[in-house]
């Protein structure tokens, strides 16, 4: 069996073919490959496309808190895995934030539903929400901040009364763009 080639000499074959077969090569490694497809499809821009993965992105986190039937398997790991792929496919930062920000929805509509979870639940919730707050500050995209500003109260006000210290993280995350904003 021969060599793997590196990305440098696959660059420097390619280099070599023309328009009409890069063109071959592309179609058919979109045929075998569905995160090829996917992927040129964001590439090319068709934000058509781009809003129907985020909507099948958040029925998978979503998914995991509130299955079609039975309970939810609160699989984080899968949820958050969800993000990661989205936002490594896509590379919009307003779409990843709202998929992240869903997460975190989620995570209290479910608290609220069906009582006190645990602390390392609450622990993933807060990091996700510190981390669209992180984001947004350093995006420095006051429009955006704007944008996400009444879901981010709304999740700090969701979580009051809620134990292991998950309101206080909120609010001490939210308090760092409030901050940010003055």
């Amino acid at each position: 069996m021969g060599k793997k080639l590196t990305f440098t000499q696959i660059k420097k074959e390619l280099n070599k073919k023309n328009n009409a077969e890069l063109i071959d090569i592309i179609c058919e490694l979109c045929k075998i490959s569905k995160e090829a497809e996917d992927r040129l499809n964001l590439i090319l821009g068709n934000d058509r496309y781009i809003d129907e993965v985020l909507i099948a992105a958040k029925e998978k986190v979503r998914g995991q808190f509130f299955p079609k039937r039975g309970l939810g398997k609160l699989d984080l790991k899968a949820a958050k895995s969800e993000i990661t792929s989205f936002k490594k496919m896509c590379n919009d930062l307003e779409k990843t934030l709202d998929l992240q920000m869903y997460y975190v929805e989620c995570g209290i509509e479910y608290t609220n539903a069906f009582g006190d979870i645990s602390e390392r639940f609450y622990n993933s919730m807060g990091k996700m929400y510190e981390t669209v707050i992180n984001s947004l500050i350093d995006a420095e995209a006051p429009l955006l901040i704007q944008k996400f500003m009444p879901r981010l109260e709304k999740a700090v006000s969701d979580t009051e009364g809620i134990g292991w210290g998950f309101h206080e993280d909120l609010y001490s995350s939210f308090l760092q763009i409030i901050d940010c904003e003055e």
